[in-house]
């Protein structure tokens, strides 16, 4: 069974909307509920990132926090749809796949920004096939356009 990703986009962009087109981000939140198995991650989520921070300069990487949803603890991971500047520059660019702008919405951004490889996100889950093996197959997309 597919279940879709829901994504939303503003139905237009103009100049006015540069910071919000310059840090339009996917992101995606999991919660264990509590679980014993996840709170061991979230332990070794901040292991790691306690480890790394030995070794990475304090202005170049971000304190890890774990998110909330409702009353339960998340693990959120995003990625912006844009890069700018030498970034960009020296990266492949690629267009935006029609399934995630319909409407060319986000493809129509002043070309300032620019949509590349790191920005592509996939997403997909797991199935369970007949034989008994699971396998990760690409998700259905489906974008809600915000008319704020």
């Amino acid at each position: 069974m597919h279940r879709p990703v829901y994504l939303e986009i503003p139905e237009s962009l103009s100049i006015r909307d540069e910071t919000k087109i310059k840090h339009m981000s996917q992101m995606v939140a999991l919660t264990g509920l509590d679980t014993h198995k996840f709170n061991a991650a979230l332990e070794g989520i901040s292991a790691i990132h306690s480890a790394l921070s030995k070794d990475i300069r304090y202005d170049n990487m971000l304190p890890w926090t774990p998110g909330m949803l409702d009353k339960w603890i998340t693990v959120v991971s995003s990625n912006r749809y844009f890069a700018t500047g030498t970034t960009a520059k020296q990266a492949h660019l690629i267009p935006f796949d029609t399934s995630v702008d319909p409407s060319g919405v986000l493809a129509a951004v002043n070309e300032r920004y620019q949509h590349t490889t790191d920005n592509h996100v996939g997403y997909f889950e797991r199935e369970l096939k007949e034989n008994g093996v699971y396998k990760c197959v690409a998700c259905q997309w489906v974008v809600n356009y915000l008319t704020r």
